[in-house]
């Protein structure tokens, strides 16, 4: 039985020294690391009303209350051959770079890619075509780059009478949808 005890001591001595040992030579080693995604920050400058040749553009007006992110244009009491053009500017005041896609809406629901070079028909009749034309800005906004782009509104038709027919008032949406560039 002594020696039962004996041999059961030195293992638990032995097995002692060896966890001592194990400590000594073993050591943890610990990884840290950070990711610090690029700042996206894509913003409309104040869109304004470009001088133009077309004779109603004192009824057309530009509302940026809703900047930096929309802004409105409105165009009032049109007749044929009214219309103008609103010069907006794109900043990206972010750390990385977008790219630009103008779209289009007539509901401002339901919104498709627009080259900003094909005439859109806003409400077309007998009697008046209000159409609208833009430029997009630079496909890749570079960082802290800006990009410029205009939209053309334009009242065509004719009436013989010399009154235009009454339609409803006509909404139209456009947005420059950003996405992260290269």
């Amino acid at each position: 039985m002594k020696k039962v005890a004996i041999i059961i001591l030195v293992a638990v001595l032995a097995l002692g020294v060896l966890g001592t040992a194990y400590a000594v030579w073993g050591q943890t080693l610990n990884i840290t690391g950070t990711v610090d995604t690029g700042k996206f920050a894509v913003a409309f400058d104040e869109a304004t009303k470009a001088p133009s040749v077309f004779s109603g553009s004192s009824n057309l007006t530009v509302d940026n209350a809703s900047a930096p992110y929309a802004f409105a244009v409105n165009l009032t009491n049109a007749l044929p051959g009214d219309g103008g053009v609103v010069n907006y500017q794109i900043d990206n005041t972010g750390s990385t770079p977008v790219n630009a896609q103008l779209q289009y809406s007539t509901d401002n629901t339901t919104w498709n890619n627009w080259d900003g070079t094909t005439e859109k028909d806003v409400i077309s009749n007998a009697t008046v075509k209000v159409a609208v034309t833009g430029t997009v800005p630079s496909s890749t906004i570079a960082n802290n780059g800006t990009a410029s782009g205009s939209i053309t509104i334009a009242v065509t038709g004719s009436s013989t009478s010399g009154t235009v027919n009454a339609v409803a008032p006509t909404h139209f949406w456009i947005r420059v949808v950003a996405t992260a560039g290269s």
